[in-house]
């Protein structure tokens, strides 16, 4: 069954069907705020706070919608509205050795690629709306009108968005390799 289908009935009241949805999406989502947060905890946290919107918000699902957009729209606005609430203490909360952490837990190599690291650090050092759109565009490889959708854009916002990114990303990338 689509995923689309399975939120139709969570929409009706099966809710027990949003399990399936859990199971499937779960480990993608929490990928994706540590990938914002670089903190396990908070991840977690957020995560569950993705799907307890999920259901809370489950009447506003509409039949034509795609799920994997409405979810992380979901998950976007649950990192604004905690980067509004602990956002100062998130920035200040980032250490080496939790990115060197997500860095490991990402590659799945015990040993480390040096250029791993240099890039969750770069990551750990542009703005939270630029780690957003590459993590959406490259990482999970939604398309332009997805992330649109996800951000409440235009298609052409987007790309020269994910432009910015790639070159601010480059940009402290390339002075951490060089230190």
């Amino acid at each position: 069954m689509t995923d689309e289908k399975i939120m139709t009935r969570v929409s009706q009241g099966k809710l027990d069907d949003a399990k399936i949805l859990y199971n499937r999406y779960h480990i993608k989502i929490y990928n994706f705020f540590l990938r914002l947060t670089f903190n396990r905890d908070i991840s977690l946290d957020l995560t569950q706070n993705v799907f307890y919107r999920l259901l809370k918000y489950r009447a506003t699902w509409k039949k034509d919608q795609v799920f994997i957009p409405w979810i992380f729209r979901i998950a976007r606005n649950e990192f604004n509205d905690y980067m509004k609430r602990e956002g100062k203490f998130l920035n200040n909360s980032i250490e080496l050795d939790e990115i060197n952490d997500t860095a490991s837990a990402m590659t799945g190599n015990l040993e480390n690629s040096e250029q791993v690291i240099i890039l969750q650090n770069a990551l750990s050092m542009i703005s939270p709306e630029h780690r957003q759109v590459l993590l959406l565009s490259r990482y999970m490889k939604l398309k332009n009108k997805d992330i649109a959708y996800i951000i409440n854009s235009n298609e052409n916002a987007v790309k020269q968005l994910v432009f910015r990114a790639i070159q601010k990303l480059r940009e402290v990338y390339f002075k951490l390799e060089d230190s």
